[in-house]
């Protein structure tokens, strides 16, 4: 259901996005992202990957003062 939307949406962007900026493309409520992307990640064969970045980095690029989690497609 949503899990190929994020999936989709991810593969379409072709650059990691925050969870709210995933939301805001699929124009959904951030807790039910938080949700279809945790059911995402815990699939292993899964194309969709995340990468911490540290509070530094997050305030620079996203303007987030704590550490966040980004996502990305990766066929590999």
């Amino acid at each position: 259901m949503g899990q190929q939307e994020v999936i989709d949406i991810l593969k379409k962007v072709g650059k990691p996005l925050s969870r709210s900026e995933i939301a805001k493309l699929l124009d959904w409520d951030p807790n039910k992202t938080s949700q279809v992307i945790a059911r995402v990640i815990k699939d292993k064969f899964n194309p969709v990957k995340f990468k911490e970045v540290d509070r530094v980095q997050a305030l620079k690029i996203y303007g987030c003062k704590r550490r966040l989690k980004i996502y990305f497609y990766c066929e590999n």
